[in-house]
Formats: C-alpha cells, sequence, structure tokens
C-alpha cells in the first residue's frame, strides 16, 4: 500500500522546483537515467470499470500494458491493473510473454498473451479493447531517502488506427511531479505542498488523453 500525491506545472517552472526541493530536502537523488515511457489503456465494451463511479464507491480501477523505449518494437511489456481508493494505490501486474511488432500487434494480442491464470481470467471476463495511447518522458528521485518522486513530461496521446482511419495525436504541455510514499512518511505531505509551491491535482493521464480525443462521455468516470 502507498499513498500518492500529483501535482501540475509546466515546462519553465520545472527548474525553480526541482532548485526549491533540493535546498529544502536533506537529500534529493535522481536514481538513474530517464525513460520514456509508453502505456497502452484498455476498457471494456460494456464500460464495466466504471460502474465502481456510477454508484459512488470509492474504488477505482484502470487496466494498462505498459512498457520503456522509443523503437516500433514492443518488448517486455507489463499488463498493470492499477486500483486507487482515496489517495491509496497499489498494482497488479503481469508479464506479457510476447514481444509485439507494434502497438497493432499489442492491441490486437495483448489480452489473450496475459501469464498469469488470475489476471487471464479477469481479464477476458471483462472484454477488454484497447481505446487510448499515452507516452511521455520519466525522471525519477528519491528524497529523503523514503519518499519517490516522479517528473513527467513531453505528453502524448494517441488514439489507435482502425479502419484505415489515421490516428488522432495531441501534446501537452503538463508537467506531472508526482510523490509515492508509504503510511509511515504521511507526515512529510505539509512539507512537499510547501517546497514545489504547486497545485494539488487529481490528474489522470488516462481522462486528459480520452478528453482530448473527444470520448468525454467515458472520461468523465475517471475524474
Amino acid at each position: 500500500m502507498r499513498y500518492e500525491k500529483k501535482y501540475v506545472s509546466r515546462q519553465g517552472q520545472l527548474d525553480s522546483v526541482l532548485l526549491a526541493m533540493k535546498s529544502e530536502c536533506a537529500s534529493l537523488v535522481e536514481q538513474h537515467q530517464p525513460r520514456i515511457v509508453n502505456s497502452l489503456y484498455f476498457e471494456n465494451q460494456d464500460r464495466l470499470s466504471t460502474l465502481d463511479q456510477i454508484e459512488g464507491n470509492s474504488l477505482r480501477s484502470k487496466f494498462r500494458v505498459r512498457w520503456y523505449g522509443v523503437g516500433s518494437g514492443i518488448d517486455q511489456p507489463i499488463l498493470e491493473i492499477k486500483a486507487k481508493t482515496g489517495h491509496v494505490g497499489r498494482k497488479l501486474k503481469s508479464k506479457l510473454a510476447m514481444t509485439y511488432v507494434d502497438i497493432g500487434d499489442l492491441a490486437e494480442n495483448a489480452v489473450d498473451d496475459i501469464v498469469d491464470d488470475s489476471l487471464r481470467l479477469r481479464a477476458k471476463c471483462l472484454m477488454l479493447e484497447p481505446v487510448l495511447k499515452v507516452k511521455y518522458r520519466r525522471r525519477y528521485f528519491l528524497l529523503n531517502h523514503q519518499i519517490r518522486m516522479t517528473i513527467d513530461d513531453g505528453l502524448t496521446f494517441s488514439s489507435l488506427a482502425r479502419n484505415g482511419q489515421v490516428p488522432k495525436i495531441y501534446e501537452s504541455s503538463d508537467v506531472i511531479v508526482e510523490f509515492k510514499f508509504s503510511p509511515e512518511s504521511i507526515n512529510m505531505l505539509p512539507k512537499l505542498s510547501q517546497w514545489t509551491n504547486l497545485r494539488y491535482s487529481k490528474y489522470s493521464k488516462f481522462l486528459s488523453g480520452m478528453e482530448m480525443l473527444g470520448n468525454r462521455e467515458m472520461a468523465r468516470f475517471y475524474a
């Protein structure tokens, strides 16, 4: 179990945010080189994963396949079921057995290639279909040896090519600063808000992408 808090910035603000963090934190370490993150989001035809939202259940779930890199080939993708209750999040993960030629290959075959039997059953019952691809650059930091901070920029949202249609592609200038921490570190939360001087946000890449692509009716359930 972990807490997650997101803040929205712009590219021009990022340097000042990092400078403030470095001056205030006892330790701020960039853990490794930035990576390009790709996510393919799935939804079921009956929109069953939105029922919790409609009925007022606080549990929210998203289904996606994630992989890293800039090439057209997709190697070592991971299926993730991301569940969140309030600010508390958790992930179920399952490696996919295949290497995919491109995103079309992944979209067509990913659900059938899930390795873990329990995830396979759940995904098949939900009859998932791909609806959105999101791509961005992610940087990784560790604060005071206990809080993970990620910075995402270069956000690109795209639809999937179907029936000969050209995919819609949109770019965003948003920069997402996210803190992930255990319940033991929750007392740091007021300081994080003060140090960053950014506005707290319930930002969702899935929601933003679906709205940009014009799927407002479905996206409103992920607010």
